[in-house]
């Protein structure tokens, strides 16, 4: 589908004026990275486009303004709804297209390309706080003050925790990537996640509190990965 690819560039909107004045190379043979590039080889997304593709007549008329449109839009669309919020958009696709319909084919092929997106959005932010910030920040029994909130949704699995900032992760941002790792009676989470939104505040009882919003990444360093989940 060479008319969908500009669509999976995170990028592909900025319109960049300024210059690199120094080039700097990444190997791919990196072993830290070895296991990123393998899962992100293996994207699930790359098997639900095959398995549809072939499904629809004259797919590969489909101008590339097309999906150039309607991929942002519906990332926009998820980022505008909030952490635990569904848009319309996913949920007609879901409950109200009829299976074997070249609609309900269609919309399988773009929910693919949005996860796609996302997982290479997800993975440069990966290689860019692995090479030049060298940290990931981590949340555990050390910061957690409570989980506020944990739910899922059409997309995947959301957090909303409160912590009380003890190290570098008080200077994390919205977009970075930060691990979670949190074992009691009522949670057990270990993974990496998204982190959507960020907090600070006082509080009377715990002094300088920072709540994280986070959105889970799966091991294909996809953050939506229920919307190409073929059950």
């Amino acid at each position: 589908m060479p008319n969908a690819v500009d669509s999976i560039d995170p990028y592909i909107q900025h319109n960049y004026s300024f210059q690199i004045a120094d080039k700097v190379t990444i190997s791919i043979e990196d072993e830290s990275l070895n296991d990123l590039f393998i899962a992100f080889k293996n994207h699930p997304s790359f098997m639900v486009i095959q398995k549809y593709v072939t499904q629809i007549q004259n797919i590969e008329q489909v101008p590339q303004k097309y999906y150039s449109a309607i991929i942002p839009r519906i990332i926009n669309d998820i980022i505008s709804c909030g952490l635990f919020s569904t848009p319309p958009v996913l949920r007609e696709f879901t409950y109200t297209l009829k299976k074997e319909s070249r609609e309900y084919f269609v919309s399988k092929i773009i929910m693919a390309l949005v996860a796609l997106r996302a997982s290479i959005a997800a993975l440069d932010q990966l290689i860019y706080q692995a090479f030049l910030l060298d940290k990931l920040n981590i949340l555990d029994e050390n910061n957690i003050i409570t989980i506020e909130e944990r739910a899922g949704n059409l997309l995947g699995e959301s957090l909303s925790i409160l912590t009380q900032p003890t190290g570098t992760e008080l200077f994390s941002n919205p977009n970075d990537m930060i691990f979670v790792k949190l074992k009691s009676s009522h949670h057990n989470i270990d993974g990496l996640f998204h982190i959507i939104g960020i907090n600070i505040s006082f509080s009377a009882d715990f002094g300088n509190t920072q709540k994280f919003d986070l959105r889970r990444v799966d091991e294909n360093v996809n953050p939506y990965p229920r919307i190409i989940s073929e059950n």
